[in-house]
């Protein structure tokens, strides 16, 4: 503005906007960098992305079979390849409304090559920008672990623990990816009750009551 540089900062702004994320991230050591624009198209920086990358999780599928409930869903984060299964790893652990971590639960990694050709094709070549090929998850709580001295009663969560070589996030296991499916299933189990569903922020929710 000093230099009634107009156009240059208007570039700049509309960068900021929209072409700041549609490039691809490059690795350097321990982060993640993007070509910056700066007041000429001749001007350009480096600008760390690592902590502006998003985790993206969603549930697809649950089931219910002999007392067990079977999660399957995808997580990834936004921008980067997930198509080098040594560098994936998944986890899962029930956590109580305190955050306390009572329980971890087996996750076994998915081949989904349709989350890249959903989510990770430029539109408009129809190229693959990002390949989220191992994405997918499968995990299984059975219901007779809930019942102990530590989850007696009260409400609990599914927590999920993200790594992609040296990028690690964490989010909530949550609704469904069609938010369409709104889930109440009650089991009883001993002299327990154990009620499946969703809270108000969509957080996927296990209550147990106990039968006095």
């Amino acid at each position: 503005l000093r230099q009634s540089k107009l156009n240059e900062l208007i570039n700049a702004v509309k960068f900021e906007k929209k072409g700041l994320w549609s490039i691809k991230p490059f690795k350097n050591e321990n982060d993640y960098f993007v070509n910056y624009y700066g007041y000429g198209l001749e001007k350009m920086s480096l600008y760390n992305i690592t902590n502006d990358l998003k985790m993206v999780t969603r549930i697809e599928r649950i089931t219910f079979y002999n007392h067990k409930i079977n999660i399957e869903g995808h997580a990834y984060v936004s921008r980067i390849d997930s198509n080098n299964k040594e560098d994936i790893y998944i986890s899962a652990f029930l956590i109580n409304e305190g955050g306390e971590v009572l329980l971890p639960i087996n996750v076994d990694l998915k081949d989904r090559k349709d989350i890249t050709h959903n989510y990770g094709v430029q539109k408009k070549t129809g190229s693959i920008l990002y390949d989220y090929k191992w994405s997918g998850f499968e995990m299984d709580l059975s219901f007779s672990y809930l019942l102990n001295d530590k989850m007696s009663s009260g409400k609990f969560y599914i927590v999920l623990h993200f790594q992609n070589g040296i990028l690690y996030r964490e989010s909530m296991v949550g609704l469904p990816i069609s938010n369409k499916i709104y889930l109440k299933k009650t089991v009883k189990l001993k002299d327990s009750m154990v009620t499946v569903s969703f809270d108000e922020l969509g957080n996927l929710v296990l209550i147990i009551n106990q039968e006095l």
